[in-house]
């Protein structure tokens, strides 16, 4: 029995002329949860999905204890001294307008700096980029900022 994966890729192999016979032609996966703890060659069907997991939105080790919401204007703003103390990890979201940052103390100008966009998460890593987080604006429109401070 043929999988729909396993039809439209032969169909589509057939179409490009590369491949007279795709039936040996399988996407693999390394999975690492097999009853041994080795990884597993396992391969992908319909029945079988490999399985995608965004990392980039895990939260996983850090523990939030304080936030603030922070207008940036047209003067460098730094991150409130005593939301941020004790934090060695920030989230950031930009809401409202786009910014320019500096992580290094000092302070962006409206052409100067790394551009965040509305929507996007910047992570802070350790207490010294806390500290030396710096924003401006970057157009004619003061931005929003979202916060979370955690260790």
């Amino acid at each position: 029995m043929t999988t729909d994966s396993e039809q439209r890729a032969q169909e589509l192999l057939k179409r490009n002329g590369r491949v007279e016979e795709p039936n040996n032609i399988r996407l693999t996966a390394v999975r690492p949860d097999s009853p041994d703890d080795t990884p597993q060659l396992d391969y992908v069907s319909d029945e079988n999905p490999l399985e995608v997991h965004d990392s980039s939105r895990d939260r996983v080790g850090h523990n939030f204890f304080n936030s603030e919401r922070l207008t940036v204007g047209t003067t460098a703003i730094e991150l409130t001294h005593t939301k941020r103390a004790g934090a060695t990890h920030a989230e950031i979201t930009v809401e409202t307008a786009v910014i320019r940052t500096r992580v290094t103390g000092e302070s962006p100008t409206s052409s100067v700096g790394k551009v965040f966009e509305v929507g996007d998460l910047i992570r802070l890593q350790n207490e010294q980029e806390i500290a030396d987080f710096r924003a401006i604006r970057r157009d004619g429109t003061s931005a929003t900022i979202d916060v979370e401070y955690g260790y």
